[in-house]
């Protein structure tokens, strides 16, 4: 498979550009510890692939799920510092802009810490357009997000590329009618071929040789 015609490419943030899933799993067992509430590791899978609200508010109810909320913020802003880009990602996105490609960042994660990510591990430079929730109004799987990616680029979805590593990043690509290329190159990756993508795709370098 190639993508080297596509000319508009999406990709998630937390586990897909950036190896911040053990940031967000030690968030959630300090957390749940504290207030004595079990975390099973099949639940530790499933939060990295479900809206943090969503599954806050599943697992905890809707009062201890706010105040996870604000916790989470806070310690995400802590964690942006740290967060770094997997091996192979700037050279990637170096190579798409080279291209003529452009490149938005899609993510759930909350705006601000988004935004310090992408500013603190430098991959930012790369990236023309970002949304989360907080400006589609609407979490992923919705495509409210690569709708607002579509308008801003010029194209239709159609012409997308997205790239991401959770079932919501899959399904949005189906709903979308674009390409899909599951991201399986963090350490909680599915080792399966997900069936929902175009293609599933297990490092960095591979990707970067079909571009």
């Amino acid at each position: 498979m190639t993508y080297s015609q596509k000319k508009h490419w999406v990709f998630d943030l937390d586990g897909t550009l950036v190896d911040s899933s053990e940031f967000y799993v030690r968030f959630l067992r300090s957390f749940f510890q504290s207030h004595d509430v079990p975390l099973a590791e099949h639940e530790v899978i499933e939060s990295l692939g479900t809206p943090a609200p969503v599954f806050l508010e599943r697992k905890l109810g809707p009062d201890l799920a706010l105040k996870a909320l604000k916790n989470l913020t806070d310690q995400s802003d802590l964690d942006a510092l740290e967060i770094k880009a997997f091996l192979g990602i700037d050279e990637l996105l170096f190579k798409l802009k080279a291209k003529g490609c452009k490149v938005a960042v899609w993510t759930n994660r909350e705006r601000r810490s988004a935004l310090q990510v992408l500013q603190a591990t430098g991959i930012g430079v790369h990236v023309d357009f970002s949304v989360t929730p907080a400006c589609s109004g609407f979490p992923k799987p919705h495509v409210a997000g690569l709708q607002m990616i579509a308008s801003e680029f010029g194209c239709t979805m159609t012409d997308l590329v997205l790239v991401g590593d959770h079932d919501v990043d899959m399904k949005a690509s189906e709903s979308a009618g674009c390409v899909g290329i599951r991201a399986n190159w963090h350490r909680y990756g599915d080792k399966a071929p997900c069936l929902m993508a175009t293609e599933t795709i297990y490092n960095v370098s591979d990707l970067l040789l079909r571009t």
